[in-house]
């Protein structure tokens, strides 16, 4: 392995690569990044990716993904909220003490 950080960890990091080097990687159009992760978060995804039976790069790279399409989402509908039709619609609920079984 080519990079410093291969050399360093060795099989850790080929498995983190999902069993390719740095240049396999690169040429894929994939790119490396260091993030720093607590070490019982990085424990359990290693495990869940092991369940998953997939390397622990395509597992955090799927929840990643995960959650910027989440986010992403959330952001879309967020920009079709219209404030006066909100307005409008709680006009339309009836002013009444809610039921027993709707109390708190």
């Amino acid at each position: 392995m080519d990079t410093p950080a291969a050399a360093a960890g060795g099989d850790l990091y080929r498995d983190f690569l999902g069993g390719l080097d740095f240049e396999e990687n690169r040429c894929r159009g994939l790119m490396s990044r260091s993030v720093a992760v607590p070490d019982d978060l990085y424990k359990k995804a290693v495990e869940l990716a092991a369940k998953d039976r997939v390397s622990v790069e395509e597992f955090v790279s799927t929840a990643l993904a995960n959650r910027v399409a989440s986010r992403e989402f959330i952001e879309s509908r967020a920009r079709l909220f219209d404030r006066e039709a909100f307005e409008q619609a709680l006009t339309m609920i009836p002013d009444v003490e809610p039921e027993d079984h709707d109390r708190l």
